[in-house]
């Protein structure tokens, strides 16, 4: 009998640890997806796939047999008190309760941080399990709660903004589905993506810059300014690597106010402003605190040679928390263009980043930034106009090359089946 305690004891507290980083890690897995997952297309990835989709029924399961767990670890501890009237055995079953208590949250922390999706796949038997006997008695509750006269949940929440709650707490993250909701979570997702970042990833690479050429006129620098719809404007002499400064537009406009409206009399150079620099390895976490630092929102990104690799703005980066900033002279999504049969053309040179948040797509990043490197990558050549291929649930048909650069290209996303309704 006694031994049957201890072993109880074990098993539960083993149990409610896995149902713990079980949670922990679903939840983790709902947020991001790691680059290697959404290049390979197994079956066991799309079935992992299919249930972060849905993990408000598993969540709650995998919650209520941690709880289970719990109730039945805390009922051996008391029988095994009661059986045993030696302290050393009392003192045996309150420093292996203690332990558990230290140790589980540091193990479901490093687990969670590190190995969540893989967990996931680990474990994917388990979570299939759990789905398919939560989900009649998890839909059950749901349809009570919502013929209840009061709709409210815990402690006084409205259910409209239940998600934004659960949103807000780190230990109760479940991907919602109001649409709202899920744009929080992605802006929260956002945040904490930061720290994997770097300057490279988000900046705007040179041969997307808009520069200006000290040597023009200034009448006519003054018109490309206009024309840019930018209010800081890097500008070079001789060759683009050539940074003289970056240029204000509101700088400008005051100086040309000083000279009543004279743009001859304007010295642009005097006008513009020492460019800073900073790396392209850099954090992006970083290069935002010191952008609050120097109170200032523009710098241009260097590699290790000191060769000018594009430029950064704080706009840049609040684009990846709260997704892309439109204001009225921006363009919705520059460089695409949809199409009447569904497609879209695209320029070769538009950040894959920019893609997949303004169309909302998965295309992987981590080898290319632009969607014509991605598609070089992926081909292992450099492609002609005419040639087509398919990866990552999307068609790409090569419509222009200039010289070795693929210029233009039209995307297809691949039809999918329709979701199936929980």
């Amino acid at each position: 009998m006694i031994w049957t305690l201890w072993l109880l004891l074990l098993a539960a507290l083993l149990l409610a640890a896995l149902m713990s980083i079980t949670r922990a890690c679903l939840a983790a897995a709902a947020r991001s997806k790691p680059a290697a997952a959404k290049r390979l297309r197994n079956n066991r990835i799309r079935a992992l796939d299919s249930l972060l989709a849905q993990t408000e029924a598993l969540s709650w399961a995998l919650n209520f047999a941690e709880n289970a767990a719990k109730l039945a670890a805390a009922m051996a501890g008391t029988a095994l008190i009661v059986a045993y009237h030696e302290a050393r055995y009392l003192a045996l079953a309150v420093v292996l309760a203690l332990g558990f208590l230290a140790l589980a949250p540091i193990l479901v922390e490093r687990i969670a941080s590190r190995l969540s999706y893989r967990f996931c796949l680990f474990t994917l038997p388990l979570l299939e399990l759990a789905a398919y006997l939560a989900k009649p008695l998890h839909g059950l509750l749901r349809r009570l709660l919502a013929a209840a006269p009061s709709a409210s949940i815990g402690n006084g929440v409205d259910a409209e903004h239940a998600p934004r709650q659960m949103l807000g707490s780190a230990a109760t993250l479940h991907p919602p589905s109001a649409e709202a909701a899920r744009k929080d979570q992605a802006m929260l997702g956002g945040l904490l993506n930061l720290k994997e970042l770097e300057v490279s990833d988000v900046m705007i690479h040179r041969t997307k810059m808009v520069m200006i050429d000290a040597a023009l006129p200034p009448g006519e620098i003054i018109a490309a300014i206009l024309k840019s719809g930018h209010t800081r404007l890097p500008i070079f002499r001789d060759r683009p690597d050539n940074i003289l400064g970056v240029l204000n537009a509101r700088d400008l406009l005051a100086a040309l106010q000083q000279a009543n409206g004279d743009s001859a009399k304007l010295d642009i150079e005097k006008i513009a402003k020492p460019a800073w620099y900073v790396p392209d390895t850099r954090p992006i976490s970083d290069q935002l605190s010191a952008f609050l630092r120097r109170k200032t929102h523009f710098a241009m990104v260097v590699d290790e040679y000191g060769e000018v690799m594009g430029l950064i703005t704080l706009e840049d980066i609040l684009e990846e928390i709260v997704g892309d900033i439109v204001d009225e002279h921006d363009a919705m999504a520059s460089g695409v263009r949809r199409q009447a049969d569904g497609s879209f053309t695209i320029d070769g040179a538009v950040p894959i980043r920019d893609l997949n948040r303004a169309l909302d797509w998965e295309l992987p990043d981590d080898e290319a930034t632009t969607l014509a490197g991605l598609v070089v990558h992926e081909a292992r050549m450099i492609p002609n106009p005419g040639q087509a291929f398919t990866f990552h649930g999307f068609r790409f048909e090569v419509l222009r090359k200039r010289r070795h650069q693929v210029t233009l290209l039209k995307v297809t996303p691949e039809k999918r089946p329709p979701a199936q309704p929980e």
